[in-house]
């Protein structure tokens, strides 16, 4: 993640400033593998095969020698300690059957006879403060829940020097947190959720996970029937009649609670998970990458068959659903429960993409494809 000024999305806070909202932009995103070129297209996620380890449990170990120094008055158990509360905030997450354990400390690299997550310490690029995502992933497996990835090993890489990095701030919670997200499977969402950047985020220590983050991991590692209990609004993004790709649609309430997904490279979207309610739904592009990403907002592009990246549509003007270019003229969405919403389609005009400044202070990264 990198600390970004983002031209749609100060738009798009003014228009929450318009309804008295605080959550804005593009939602949970996975790691997302095709078994085809061609539509229609079904999301494969990587994640953990939960049903092949103990107790349904993903074990995590932290590297033995801890980092190589710490602040006054800090220490190595104290950063253990935060370690050990950022995993368990996944393990609490509500309707998620994910439950992270703490498998002790290890030397790093030591082989493993189960899927796991490493937690190491090395020195990191200027302006990097934490790394993590699956390391070693398996072929593609079926289950009663659809076809997905397993993640054979993650990682979350930590610095080796914490002496300026006092372990118990609330910063540096939310960035293990973060990049524990990262390790389950989880990318970059902008919701203001823990899983966004540090400058869009807006959760907290006491409470890290938005619903945003909530939904995400549940998709992944759900515990409970998530299609009976909420409901869907699906349609379609055309972009001067070409399907887009990787477009955030929004899903916003009147009570500041926004959902969201990314669409597929036939401009195709589900936004699952939703609470019953009104909302009203916009699309716009995804903000585009600066110095030290690969891709628009460090969001990694599904692969196809081929193994080959579905890179995202270039920028388009943002509108509110059904071609409205501010909330006024939006049409507010009723989500019940068990019910999805179809139809809510987009066709938007193609933009020039403007240039904006970044500052590099503050950096997270999920880069291990």
């Amino acid at each position: 993640m990198h600390i970004r000024q983002r031209p749609i999305f100060v738009r798009i806070l003014a228009l929450a400033a318009f309804f008295g909202l605080v959550s804005t932009a593009s939602g949970y995103y996975h790691f997302v593998h095709f078994r085809t070129r061609f539509g229609p297209f079904q999301p494969i996620y990587e994640k953990f095969n939960l049903a092949t380890l103990p107790g349904q449990a993903v074990p995590y170990f932290i590297a033995e020698q801890g980092p190589s120094q710490v602040a006054a008055n800090d220490s190595f158990a104290s950063l253990v300690s935060q370690i050990r509360l950022a995993a368990r905030v996944w393990s609490e997450a509500d309707g998620s059957s994910l439950k992270l354990t703490f498998a002790g400390l290890q030397t790093p690299g030591a082989p493993q006879s189960t899927p796991s997550i490493e937690v190491v310490f090395q020195e990191l690029p200027p302006g990097v403060l934490a790394m993590g995502g699956p390391s070693v992933r398996g072929a593609i497996l079926e289950s009663p829940d659809g076809p997905f990835v397993p993640i054979e090993r993650a990682t979350v890489v930590l610095p080796a020097d914490f002496s300026q990095q006092p372990t118990w701030s609330e910063s540096f919670f939310l960035t293990l947190t973060h990049e524990f997200g990262h390790a389950v499977g989880l990318q970059h969402s902008l919701t203001s959720s823990v899983m966004s950047t540090s400058i869009t985020r807006a959760t907290t220590k006491s409470k890290p996970l938005a619903l945003d983050d909530v939904i995400g991991v549940d998709i992944l590692y759900p515990a409970r029937n998530l299609q009976a209990s909420s409901g869907t609004i699906q349609g379609r993004v055309m972009v001067e009649g070409s399907p887009a790709n990787m477009a955030s649609v929004v899903a916003l309430s009147l009570d500041g609670t926004a959902v969201s997904a990314l669409t597929n490279p036939d401009g195709t979207y589900q936004i699952r998970g939703m609470p019953p309610g009104s909302y009203y739904v916009y699309a716009h592009p995804l903000p585009p990458a600066i110095v030290g990403e690969a891709y628009n907002a460090g969001i990694t592009p599904p692969l196809d068959a081929d193994s080959r990246y579905v890179p995202s549509t270039g920028s388009f003007d943002t509108a509110f659903f059904p071609a409205a270019k501010d909330p006024v003229g939006a049409q507010a969405m009723v989500v019940s429960a068990g019910f999805a919403v179809d139809g809510v389609n987009f066709d938007l005009k193609r933009r020039q993409s403007r240039p904006f400044s970044a500052s590099r202070h503050s950096v997270f990264r999920a880069k291990w494809r």
